[in-house]
């Protein structure tokens, strides 16, 4: 019995995994200058829903997230950070 439910589970939790579409990008924004800045918008893409990883960093001056596609656009988190107060020139898919 514990083997079924084990099995059963793993199944589900790959279902889930093959279903979920992560992708990565690198967001340019200039106006992310120090320790409060970061934490603002890290706290504006972490609001969105579909996201499941933010970064932020000083020096390159970027935002760095992962999200779920399918539920999610790029544009969606460079609007969030537009309404945060940030402008994001420009982004890249990420590796």
């Amino acid at each position: 019995m514990r083997s079924i439910l084990f099995t059963m589970a793993c199944v589900l939790a790959f279902a889930g995994a093959a279903s979920a579409a992560d992708v990565s990008y690198v967001l340019r924004t200039p106006g992310v200058t120090c320790g409060g800045s970061a934490a603002k918008a890290r706290a504006a893409v972490e609001a969105l829903n579909a996201v499941s990883q933010v970064e932020t960093d000083l020096i390159a001056r970027s935002v760095h997230v992962t999200f779920d596609d399918e539920q999610l656009a790029v544009d969606d988190v460079v609007k969030a950070l537009g309404e945060a107060g940030y402008a994001v020139p420009g982004y890249e898919a990420a590796d």
